[in-house]
């Protein structure tokens, strides 16, 4: 079964990295498991170091829901093809520093940005072998939100099947065929409404839950995502038995 992550599920506990007796390779799996979204902040990737997490939040951009109850993916965290992203050489040194960074972290506002920040390097580290999702979105998007405007019958179930039907969608075992060669399913609420899988070469690389659209790596990101999380972890490590080392040597 591939490997699923998932951005938008951030509600775990966050490592206490600065007790001594912290084992970094379960911390490392804590982070690892925070590559989320619930978070949209409309300052660049580039300056967003210049902010506190208050600021990030308050900033964060609230535009129109293009569909009842549902909210626009943050596209800093979410890898697509085709993204702005820093050099290679800079890449690596940024994750290295936020390595150090959540080495010395002390305090849980702290932590949060470093996790912020992180996943917007992650998602530009993958991004090379990235599919198109700001091009599957919109396709997708554009089939929901048409559908969205029939008020002939109620949202969802086969009303879905009609329209896309109608408007050159193909029904497939997976959903619904879009131009780009990707697909949407919906998938019903048990309290109601729906959410959806955007499909594409035979994995889930986007979903909504709850309204709130994350992402799901392929196994080519996740190869990725492996690396990048060898450089940050490294970097954490050393300078953590730094700090250590100096701390033993004061005693």
């Amino acid at each position: 079964m591939m490997k699923i992550t998932n951005l938008l599920q951030i509600n775990s506990l966050k490592p206490s990295i600065m007790n001594k007796s912290v084992d970094v390779k379960s911390a490392s799996s804590l982070l690892a498991e925070k590559y989320t979204a619930n978070k949209q902040s409309e300052n660049s990737r580039n300056n967003i170091s210049n902010y506190s997490l208050r600021e990030v939040v308050r900033n964060t951009i609230t535009d129109p829901a293009p569909i009842r109850g549902m909210q626009p993916p943050n596209w800093e965290r979410i890898p697509t093809k085709g993204m702005k992203v820093l050099p290679m050489d800079e890449l690596i040194e940024r994750i290295k520093e936020l390595g150090v960074r959540l080495s010395k972290a002390t305090s849980e506002e702290e932590r949060d940005l470093i996790y912020y920040q992180t996943d917007q390097l992650l998602a530009q580290f993958v991004s090379p072998v990235s599919p198109d999702r700001k091009l599957l979105y919109k396709q997708a998007m554009q089939a929901i939100r048409a559908h969205e405007q029939e008020e002939t019958k109620p949202f969802g179930e086969s009303t879905l099947v009609d329209y896309l039907n109608e408007y050159d969608g193909i029904k497939t075992a997976q959903g619904y065929l879009l131009a780009s060669g990707g697909t949407v399913e919906p998938i019903y609420r048990t309290g109601g409404g729906y959410d959806y899988n955007i499909n594409f070469g035979g994995n889930t690389v986007m979903r909504s839950i709850n309204g709130q659209w994350g992402c799901m790596l392929t196994p080519a990101e996740l190869a990725l995502k492996d690396d990048f999380y060898k450089i940050f972890w490294s970097s954490f490590e050393t300078a953590k038995q730094e700090i250590i080392a100096n701390s033993n040597s004061l005693d």
